[in-house]
């Protein structure tokens, strides 16, 4: 369980499906004890948890997607299983107008600042992009 960068042909399968509607995209998050900053750096000297390291970075990326007409619609921490008995800390979704803006987002120069936070705090993930459906009638 390291999962931590996009896997290219995932992320290209999914583009080959895009329909240009919205999506959410459904984190499911496994931090670090300790965050690992690279020794030395002013961050390491700061003793961050890794929640609190990826913290971070989530404050960073809510901001820069929203640029690209994306938003946080869930932040939640893991307080037991009722189903399954999974390593996650947290889940954390975000919604966005396409699959075009979270990688136009993903792309923009600002986010390898931020990522150094995610790369720090998080020590395994797995994202599933969701298509956006219409609740369904009672």
């Amino acid at each position: 369980m390291t999962t931590l960068q996009t896997n290219p042909e995932k992320r290209a399968a999914i583009q080959a499906v895009d329909d240009g509607q919205p999506i959410a995209i459904v984190n499911l998050l496994k931090f670090h004890d300790q965050a690992q900053y690279p020794a030395g750096s002013a961050e390491a000297a700061e003793g961050l948890t890794g929640r609190d390291a990826y913290r971070r970075y989530a404050a960073g990326w809510v901001a820069l997607i929203a640029e690209f007409g994306g938003e946080q619609v869930y932040w939640g921490d893991t307080v037991g299983y009722m189903i399954g008995d999974g390593p996650w800390d947290a889940v954390w979704i975000n919604r966005f107008p396409t699959f075009a803006a979270v990688t136009a987002a993903a792309g923009d120069p600002r986010y390898a600042d931020l990522a150094v936070h995610r790369k720090a705090g998080l020590a395994c993930q797995e994202a599933l992009v969701n298509r956006l459906e219409p609740p369904t009638p009672e």
